[in-house]
């Protein structure tokens, strides 16, 4: 009967090392992981996007149909629940405005260039310019186009790029750079002498070994009458200008390829207001506000926010998903840490007896702990080892979730790995202490 007794308790003992190797395992897997997601959004948050956006604000102009207005409003707003930039000080806010006192493009270029005055001459306001689609936002438009010289591309592989309508002062505006040619200026309002400014990725990718200043290229805007697109005939546009890449999506290299058209030729309903400011942008927003009224005072200003919210928004669903995963790896510490503690406790109270003879015998306390802690730690390791397997492919499947988790990191892995060793030893003290208390005399005078 002893021996079938023995034979439980080992059993016993054994289903609570796996059931510890297991808890520790699945919580290692899940904390690398919620690691690498965490640490993937900082670097995306954190990185060097080739523009200051410090104290930008931003103010949205559209000039919807306007029997388009409600359905637009609808998507941008689902737009915005899902999309990046170091981002500090920057804020957006929308303009509408109906058609019916902006039906054409003089009309709205009229109305832009006045609120560019008057927001420029407001104190604090470092630089103003205008843009449809601000950088690193949730929302991004494209356009195909054909280079000339060059034979037309056949159906199905069609040249594109993302565009964006400016003023001549964006550039200067963002601090951004540009690494060859010119700005546009004011009198590139002729759309019969179109120009165009392309990103630095533009150039390499389509004008391989030649100089981009000066090539020719022709853009397909459709004439649909939708609010992205602007209001072009789609002339040849000569490149004047080569700016230094933004980095819009993430920390891979190869950005997309982007053009810049001035909305002198290519108006806009849609454009938003950037004003680089000399503090805070949220302090602007009012005086902002009031620049704006004093040119059309029916003309509302709402969703004031900051650039650092449009590319927060740019990875709520990656941060969301971080978080879920947070959650779950803190379930899983959690679970690991009181299954341990419990699965030793119990094994003490069991072998109360033993530990009271080998102390009797002449066993030390220490020679107790190293019991102990080896009947902890030994599973608990093993986990930590299985679960860092787990996590390796793990990484596969986020590097298809997460933007910028496709590179090995040693520090989620490393750190995790810690983490799950302080906290099953952290989890065996009470147990430890218990049996390094056991009286021998107590427990024989018991049998």
């Amino acid at each position: 009967m002893a021996r079938a007794g023995g034979r439980g308790a080992t059993a016993r003992r054994d289903l609570g090392d796996l059931l510890i190797l297991s808890e520790v395992a699945l919580a290692t897997m899940l904390l690398i992981g919620a690691a690498i997601a965490a640490r993937s959004t900082l670097r995306l948050l954190r990185m060097d996007r080739n523009l200051d956006s410090h104290n930008v604000l931003t103010a949205q102009l559209w000039m919807p149909p306007i029997g388009a207005a409600i359905a637009a409003r609808s998507t941008l707003r689902l737009l915005r629940m899902d999309r990046n930039l170091d981002s500090h000080n920057v804020l957006t806010a929308q303009l509408w405005m109906p058609p019916s006192r902006y039906a054409s493009g003089a009309a709205e270029q009229q109305f832009l260039d006045e609120v560019l005055v008057r927001v420029r001459s407001l104190p604090g306001a470092a630089a103003a310019s205008v843009v449809n689609i601000p950088p690193l936002g949730i929302l991004g438009t494209g356009v195909n186009f054909e280079i000339e010289g060059r034979p037309a591309p056949t159906p199905g592989e069609a040249l594109g790029a993302r565009f964006q309508i400016i003023d001549p002062d964006y550039f200067k505006t963002l601090r951004l750079p540009l690494i060859a040619g010119r700005a546009f200026e004011p009198g590139d309002a002729d759309e019969s002498r179109g120009v165009a400014i392309v990103s630095q990725t533009f150039a390499q990718r389509f004008f391989t070994g030649q100089d981009a200043i000066g090539q020719r290229i022709r853009p397909h805007f459709p004439q649909s009458g939708a609010y992205w697109y602007p209001l072009s005939s789609n002339r040849p546009l000569r490149i004047i200008g080569v700016a230094r890449d933004i980095r819009e999506d993430g920390i891979k290299d190869g950005d997309p390829p982007q053009m810049y058209l001035p909305y002198a030729q290519n108006p806009s309903r849609m454009m938003y207001l950037l004003v680089r400011t000399q503090g805070p942008p949220l302090e602007w927003a009012p005086a902002v506000r009031r620049a704006i009224q004093q040119v059309d005072r029916d003309e509302p200003l709402f969703d004031v926010k900051t650039l650092d919210e449009i590319t927060a928004q740019s990875f709520s669903r990656q941060s969301a998903f971080g978080a879920m995963l947070s959650a779950a790896a803190g379930l899983a510490v959690l679970l690991a840490a009181t299954g341990i503690h419990g699965l030793l406790a119990w094994s003490v109270s069991r072998r109360a007896r033993e530990i009271g003879i080998r102390m009797a015998i002449g066993a030390a306390r220490s020679d107790v702990a190293r019991l102990v802690l080896r009947q902890a730690l030994q599973p608990a390791l093993a986990g930590v080892s299985v679960g860092i397997a787990g996590a390796v492919v793990l990484g596969a499947i986020l590097r298809t979730l997460v933007v910028g988790a496709d590179r090995f990191d040693a520090v989620a892995f490393a750190g995790s790995a810690v983490i799950l060793t302080l906290v099953a030893i952290v989890a065996t003290f009470t147990p430890l202490l218990q049996a390094v208390r056991v009286d021998p005399n107590t427990v024989l005078r018991m049998e």
